[in-house]
């Protein structure tokens, strides 16, 4: 995903096309850069033939991730741009689920909908892809590299020797945080699983690095690698419209996959800077999904806090649908995870982070579809208030759970 990094763009992309492991297709999605990131990206797709550049309407980082999944080499919708007599293409009508039901996209769809500038280069006006299209995924390992960050020569090389020896479905790496202020190096301890793990670097079912291990808040996009394979059995993809996407999309991900290993290596330089979506400060940097909030919230902290917690209370749900609907399939996975996704829930959905006096985004209305028993929460209200009593507040928000 690339929104305005011109300043970055060119070592994330050396670093990428300078990679030790040669047969890679490299997708650039430009989610409506202001700056000359564009520019940049068409000037390494025109020298470099592995790069495929989509130039879309903005509307956030998911919604980039999600474009560049439906163009893999390999997809319908990708093998349609080499090949007109691809048609129609099989589409299944939603994310996050296990429904298979389908829709067909004719050839007339694709092209209304996608400008085919040349073999490595389309601009679309869609701004979320998956209004229009949910693919089957192919066989392939997937790495995602935001454009701020860079990789090392032999990150992907040492992934993928990982994944076929040891036939992975997931291969997680360390990595290292860059601040851009001062170009201090340093590692991020979050990450750092070998600290934590208690039954080694290898899991027979990926969940378990984080059930095993209690860890009940934890994002995966970039940190490794994985088989695209995986999404299917859930038609999983990015949830749009939220921040921090990734810490529902990555125990979704491992709640799907089997087994993973931990490479104990530096493999990825991930960068903290001013300017970020993580660290945007005012309301000139609202994006447009948020501009409604402004007739609301009359400070940038206030909008940032309320939406924040929109974000958190719909992962939240997303994760309790996931849950529930894998549990009515299969007792043993219910029997053994119940606890944990309902303390990981419990974890997104803090309930007592966020005044509900003024909801435009109805999150009490997604409070009301978890349902886990208040006394859970009151318990996980009882231990914060030993631990820190004066940041315990709308407690009266507990009316709204289930």
């Amino acid at each position: 995903p690339i929104y305005n990094v011109e300043k970055y763009l060119r070592e994330c992309l050396d670093s990428v096309i300078n990679q030790t492991y040669k047969n890679l297709d490299i997708i650039l999605v430009d989610d409506g850069s202001t700056d000359k990131s564009l520019d940049i990206a068409l000037e390494y797709a025109k020298k470099d033939k592995r790069i495929f550049l989509i130039s879309k309407a903005n509307n956030g980082q998911s919604s980039a991730r999600n474009m560049g999944l439906e163009f893999i080499k390999g997809t319908k919708l990708r093998q349609s741009l080499e090949n007109k007599n691809i048609n129609p293409i099989k589409s299944y009508l939603k994310t996050h689920s296990f429904d298979k039901e389908i829709k067909i996209i004719d050839r007339g769809g694709v092209e209304r909908e996608f400008e085919f500038i040349n073999s490595n280069f389309i601009k679309t006006n869609l701004e979320n892809i998956n209004d229009f299209i949910i693919q089957e995924l192919p066989q392939t390992i997937i790495h995602f590299l935001d454009s701020d960050d860079y990789l090392t020569k032999d990150c992907i090389e040492l992934c993928v020797k990982q994944m076929i020896e040891k036939d992975l479905d997931i291969c997680v790496h360390d990595y290292l945080k860059l601040f851009d202020k001062n170009k201090e190096i340093t590692k991020d301890i979050r990450q750092n699983f070998p600290h934590k793990l208690k039954h080694g670097y290898g899991y027979e079912f990926a969940l378990d690095i984080l059930f095993l291990n209690k860890i009940y808040s934890y994002a995966f996009a970039w940190q490794g690698v994985f088989k695209a394979s995986i999404l299917n059995k859930y038609n999983l993809r990015f949830t749009n419209g939220v921040y921090n996407e990734d810490m529902e999309f990555g125990i979704l991900l491992f709640a799907n996959a089997k087994k993973l290993l931990f490479l104990d290596e530096f493999l990825l330089y991930y960068r903290i800077r001013d300017g970020s979506t993580s660290t945007a400060k005012s309301l000139d940097d609202l994006p447009k999904f948020l501009m409604s909030l402004k007739n609301t919230f009359k400070e940038y902290k206030q909008i940032r806090k309320y939406f924040n917690g929109f974000g958190y209370a719909k992962m939240a749900l997303n994760i309790y649908d996931f849950f529930d609907k894998k549990a009515q399939e299969n007792n043993e996975f219910k029997d053994r995870y119940k606890n944990f996704f309902e303390n990981y829930i419990m974890k997104l959905a803090d309930t007592f982070k966020i005044s509900l006096k003024n909801d435009p985004l109805e999150i009490k209305e997604i409070y009301k579809q978890i349902k886990i028993p208040k006394y859970k929460f009151l318990l996980k209200l009882f231990k914060e208030f030993l631990k820190h009593p004066r940041k315990i507040k709308n407690i009266k928000n507990l009316k709204y759970l289930g």
